[in-house]
């Protein structure tokens, strides 16, 4: 019993997304793979995007921790690799390991919080 109940709420589960999102943003590119949204305060990591806009709107999709952004002009769509966003830490010394992403970016590989 136990057993069927577990596959059909995996069954439930997986057709639907847990979260998705799509939402219009304006973005100002800040580095090769890397775009600020300004109203919104977030960072967008892209992989390989080659959208050569300074400033753009463009179309933003996730789903759960995947997605694209569609730029609207060129129509150009670029894999999204992370969203960074302002997070609230207590005052301390923390322990971390970064690896560097770009030009001036470091992406978080460990952390110790």
């Amino acid at each position: 019993m136990k057993i069927t109940v577990v596959v059909l709420l995996s069954i439930l589960i997986g057709g639907s997304p847990l979260f998705a999102l799509e939402h219009q943003i304006n973005v100002v590119r800040k580095g090769g793979n890397l775009y600020w949204a300004e109203v919104e305060k977030i960072y967008i990591q892209t992989e390989y995007c080659l959208e050569s806009s300074s400033t753009a709107t463009a179309l933003l999709q996730m789903e759960g921790d995947s997605g694209e952004i569609t730029f609207s002009a060129s129509g150009l769509k670029c894999d999204v690799k992370i969203i960074y966003g302002h997070t609230q830490l207590d005052a301390g010394e923390y322990l971390i390991k970064v690896s560097r992403e770009d030009d001036n970016w470091y992406g978080l590989v460990a952390k110790n919080m």
